[in-house]
C-alpha cells in the first residue's frame, strides 16, 4: 500500500530524527507477523519525554493534522493522540509509553524490519510475542468483544509457530491476567509444524 508506506516513512523519519524510541503495533504489526487484513490506521507506541512534546508537535505540524495541545496532553497523561496526514489521509494513533512493564518490553523487544514495497528504510516493529499479548489484553479489557483481535492473535501464533519465546509469553501473560486466553489460543493454534 503506497499511502501506508509513505505515511510510515514520514512518521518514522520524524521519530528517528528526534531520537524517540517507537514500535509499530496494531494491525500493521499483526499483519507482518500473521495474516494480512485491511486497516486504515497505524498504531505506534512512542517513548516521549515531557521536554520532547513540543519538538514532536512542531515536526509533525507541516504534514499532519492533530488537535492543538494533543501531544502535550498525551505525554502528561501517558495517553494517546491521533494525527491525520493531510495529503495521504492516513491516520496514526500515537500511544505514549508509560511505566508499565508491557510498554517497556514492547520498545525493548521490537526489531528493525525491512518491509519492502516503496518503503526503503527499516522500521521498528513490535515482536510477535508482544503483539499476541497486546491483543489478548485488549480482549480481556473489552470482555472478549472483538473477533478481529482474536483472529489477529491466532494468526500470529499460527504463522510464528515454533519461533516464539513461549516461556516469556507465559510470564508476561501471568502479569497481565491473560494466561487463560493465551492457553486457549495456543491450544486452538495447534502444534508447530514439523
Amino acid at each position: 500500500m503506497p499511502a501506508l508506506d509513505e505515511a510510515l516513512r514520514d512518521v518514522t523519519t520524524i521519530l528517528d530524527q528526534l531520537e524517540l524510541r517507537y514500535a509499530v503495533g496494531g494491525s500493521v504489526a499483526a499483519a507482518i507477523h500473521g495474516f494480512a487484513r485491511s486497516a486504515n490506521d497505524l498504531d505506534m507506541l512512542v517513548e516521549i519525554q515531557p521536554n520532547s512534546d513540543a519538538a514532536l508537535a512542531g515536526a509533525l505540524r507541516p504534514s499532519w493534522y492533530f488537535a492543538d495541545g494533543a501531544v502535550r496532553a498525551a505525554v502528561e497523561l501517558h495517553g494517546s493522540f491521533s494525527a491525520m496526514h493531510l495529503r495521504l489521509h492516513w491516520k496514526v494513533d500515537f500511544f505514549v509509553a508509560g511505566a508499565s512493564a508491557l510498554d517497556h518490553a514492547q520498545l525493548d523487544r521490537c526489531a528493525s524490519v525491512a518491509l519492502g514495497g516503496t518503503l526503503t528504510q527499516p522500521v521498528r516493529v513490535s515482536s510477535a510475542e508482544l503483539m499476541v499479548l497486546r491483543k489478548l489484553d485488549w480482549l480481556r479489557r473489552r470482555s472478549g468483544a472483538s473477533d478481529v483481535h482474536w483472529f489477529d492473535a491466532l494468526g500470529m501464533l499460527k504463522v510464528q509457530a515454533g519461533r516464539l519465546d513461549e516461556a516469556w509469553m507465559r510470564r508476561a501473560a501471568a502479569g497481565l491476567g491473560v494466561t487463560d486466553l493465551l492457553d486457549r489460543a495456543l491450544r486452538l493454534q495447534g502444534p508447530p509444524p514439523r
